[in-house]
């Protein structure tokens, strides 16, 4: 019996992890829809929710960065890229990255 009752209570909390990121992955869809439109500021807003319920989410952490660096605020960009970097090493990532310090660079030489 305490097998079973046991058996209930992880499958309920497995079945809401399961869900909340269900729910994260579909935030992240619409939020990637609307910077497709070019609408950064309401994407950014969605990203920082899905970082509130999920920290160290890859894919918010990347986009987010994007769209930090497309609304031309690469050290903000630079931070989000540097912690996905800390948590997993991704190609794709990392050529976000290092366009980005790129973009950084050149904007330090044009304000000297």
């Amino acid at each position: 019996m305490k097998r079973w009752v046991l058996f209930l209570i992880m499958s309920f909390f497995i079945g809401c992890i399961v869900n909340i990121q269900g729910q994260l992955n579909e935030m992240n869809k619409f939020a990637v829809n609307l910077a497709e439109r070019g609408y950064w500021e309401e994407a950014q807003y969605w990203w920082e929710k899905i970082l509130t319920e999920d920290p160290d989410n890859i894919n918010a952490l990347n986009n987010l960065a994007v769209a930090y660096e497309k609304m031309g605020d690469y050290k903000k960009a630079r931070q989000f890229y540097e912690k996905a970097l800390s948590i997993k090493k991704d190609k794709i990532i990392m050529k976000n990255y290092n366009k980005c310090l790129k973009l950084l660079k050149k904007r330090e030489i044009k304000v000297e």
